[in-house]
């Protein structure tokens, strides 16, 4: 800033203000504006004490002195205003934006607990819980008196369809298992019957074993093949006879 005078630096006070009012940068520039406005009453002190000053030498009394208008204090007051309007509309779209991301976050809440549900009816639905947690990764910044509570609710959710999933795969497994043993029964019974000599017997009881063996549910998806196998092996000999 040119200290060649002090009206010069007032101005150039005033041309830095109106560089920042009509910048992209106004929140940045904070620190700086308020130094600027500082410097700008400061300089406009020691200018009405010189013209205090030089009134008393030409005679005039102390206590009638009246500043001459400053003719810098309007347009000074037009960019510090429009600073802080500025600065007030961006606090007011961070906040917009901090609600709609909060509105957000509670539909996805909504969401988790409609994939919970359907998990716990044994759907589960894990390419919609990933996209979930991609979405609220995304969401960067919420109103802060709800960002703790938000986040709580968004881990024990998550937690919760994590739990059901884990006894999904557990019933699963051992619904897998039971399978399997009635299926390997029902080979055994019809392989069995390669010994019964009564043809007609064997084959109506082979069906009753196939009807049963359609009707129980899935193995172990490496087993189900060897397992489909060796029942049917076991209904060929049957046929065949």
């Amino acid at each position: 800033m040119n200290n060649s005078s002090k009206q010069a630096s007032r101005q150039e006070i005033i041309n830095r203000l109106q560089q920042i009012a009509e910048s992209d940068d106004v929140l940045n520039c904070k620190a700086e504006t308020e130094a600027l406005k500082v410097q700008f009453y400061k300089l406009r002190s020691l200018e009405i004490e010189a013209e205090c000053k030089k009134f008393v030498e030409d005679g005039g009394e102390e206590n009638l002195f009246v500043p001459q208008p400053d003719a810098l204090e309007e347009p000074f007051k037009t960019w510090m205003n429009s600073i802080k309007e500025k600065r007030s509309e961006w606090i007011k779209a961070q906040e917009e934006r901090r609600q709609a991301n909060y509105q957000t976050q509670l539909a996805l809440l909504d969401q988790l607990k409609e994939l919970i549900e359907k998990a716990e009816q044994g759907n589960p639905d894990v390419t919609s819980f990933r996209n979930i947690q991609a979405q609220w990764k995304e969401i960067k910044d919420v109103p802060q008196t709800s960002a703790n509570t938000m986040w709580h609710q968004y881990q024990q959710k998550i937690e919760q369809f994590y739990d059901v999933l884990k006894l999904n795969h557990e019933f699963r497994e051992y619904d897998f298992k039971k399978n399997l043993e009635i299926k390997v029964r029902l080979c055994e019974q019809a392989e069995a019957l390669a010994n019964n000599e009564d043809v007609i017997e064997s084959f109506r009881k082979l069906q009753q074993l196939h009807d049963e063996f359609r009707e129980t549910g899935p193995v172990a998806p490496d087993l189900r093949e060897s397992t489909w196998n060796r029942f049917r092996e076991a209904s060929t000999v049957i046929n065949k006879r």
